[in-house]
């Protein structure tokens, strides 16, 4: 299947602009490529979700769209429906 773009350029003036600061402000951040991968994960009616899984002692994390698991540095980034912080734990439902 043959991926859509969507472009978005100073000729598209206050319109495309005011449709950018939307998308930002529902998503809550400002990085339009897992925006991106949230609207496809809708799209397809999935949920954005995070699984675990352990191999021979080591934790293996994975993310149903193509950013929901990302790793900046020496920080691990995890965004998902089923994922929860309580008493400092991080709990993946």
């Amino acid at each position: 299947m043959k991926k859509k773009k969507i472009i978005f350029s100073s000729s598209g003036g206050i319109p495309a602009m005011k449709f950018i600061v939307e998308l930002f402000e529902q998503f809550g951040h400002e990085d339009i490529t897992q925006i991106a991968a949230q609207i496809a994960a809708g799209c397809y009616k999935s949920r954005v979700t995070v699984t675990a899984h352990l191999y021979d002692g080591v934790l293996k994390l994975q993310g149903n769209t193509a950013k929901n698991v990302k790793s900046l540095s020496d920080t691990v980034l995890l965004q998902g429906d089923n994922l929860s912080v309580g008493n400092s734990t991080l709990c993946i439902i």
